[in-house]
């Protein structure tokens, strides 16, 4: 995940996502509000250059066929 250049929260939140855990499972998790889950998650996506949690999840367990 370095790579990316996430910072320390998105890197928790990027973990739970690849875990396959809901934003409200992932907000109770850190202690956040769902909001402030899907404001990570829309930077994590845009550092990585995906559009979705599948394809997150591809490129960031580096999955064949997932280059971002």
């Amino acid at each position: 995940m370095p790579a990316w250049s996430l910072t320390s929260r998105e890197r928790e939140v990027a973990a739970l996502i690849i875990e396959g855990r809901s934003s409200d499972d992932i907000a109770a998790a850190l202690f956040l509000s769902p909001h402030t889950v899907r404001d990570h998650t829309k930077a994590i996506f845009g550092k990585v250059g995906v559009h979705n949690r599948r394809h997150l999840t591809a490129v960031l367990t580096g999955q064949p066929g997932a280059a971002a």
